[in-house]
């Protein structure tokens, strides 16, 4: 009769007959031992999905990348499904079994419009706060408004977008959102500093200098933003048509350029006041 105590001395392996092995370890043994052999049927895939093949090496940024759904390997059959994306099969070695160009492909197939324009309009959102969070980081001093606050400011406003684009590029499907996406940012940042600059920083500002920020500054930080999202859409690009890793470095020099506008605009406001100059 057999035992039901959940005791672990009355498990199959620990009793006196353990020389027979029971039914379901018999069945567990030929499973495993079918992974030495490729096509050895449903049991084989089982053995292949065990918990043992999943990937304890999975970095943050790769934690994007990993395979959602059943993907089989063309030549040994092994289920790619909760691994991470690579260039070659995990089982058989074998290359183009699954790889980042299909990966994404396959992701932009999934994505609906809707999706799409929904995670635009929540980057276009977040992109002004951040930019504001990078702007107090930034400080005063005299390197405050010439290098770290247009380096904060000039991140930060395409930071979300950046992001997007490096782990989940196939959530935009069109350059008119990235593009969108950074001039809401873009916006964002220009009217709460504004509204800081004319009714908390400044006692009775004057009507020039209220049409100044107004126009001219806000043009300024669409201006270079617009010159930052100009390298990202390059990246994006390259990786839906080409099947190319997104790499944020190839998008670094539109990102200076919009940096370096920046900061000479700050030096001449600088120069400006120096010279007392009534805006």
């Amino acid at each position: 009769m057999a035992n039901h105590d959940p005791d672990i001395r009355n498990e199959p392996h620990l009793q006196p007959d353990a020389a027979t092995p029971d039914a379901t370890e018999a069945k567990a043994d030929r499973t495993l031992d079918g992974r030495r052999m490729h096509g050895a049927g449903r049991e084989h895939q089982q053995a292949l999905n065990s918990v043992f093949n999943e990937p304890f090496s999975l970095t943050t940024a790769d934690m994007s990348r990993v395979i959602d759904r059943d993907w089989f390997c063309a030549r040994c059959g092994y289920n790619m499904r909760g691994h991470a994306v690579t260039k070659q099969c995990s089982e058989c070695g074998h290359a183009g079994s699954q790889t980042y160009a299909a990966w994404v492909a396959d992701k932009c197939r999934t994505v609906k419009p809707i999706k799409s324009w929904l995670v635009a309009a929540l980057v276009t959102l977040v992109g002004g706060p951040l930019a504001i969070s990078g702007a107090l980081w930034a400080g005063s001093g005299f390197l405050g408004p010439l290098v770290w606050g247009p380096v904060a400011e000039e991140i930060m406003k395409v930071a979300a977008v950046t992001f997007i684009v490096e782990t989940r590029p196939y959530l935009f499907q069109t350059r008119v959102q990235i593009h969108l996406a950074a001039l809401g940012g873009a916006l964002g940042f220009a009217v709460v500093e504004n509204l800081l600059y004319l009714f908390v920083y400044i006692k009775d500002p004057t009507p020039t200098l209220v049409v100044w920020r107004w126009s001219v500054c806000v043009a300024l930080h669409v201006g270079c933003t617009m010159i930052a999202a100009r390298g990202i859409v390059a990246v994006w690009h390259d990786t839906i048509t080409k099947g190319a890793q997104p790499s944020i470095a190839h998008a670094t020099r539109w990102l200076i350029v919009a940096m370096v506008v920046h900061g000479a605009y700050n030096g001449v406001v600088i120069f400006l006041k120096l010279s007392e100059y009534e805006f």
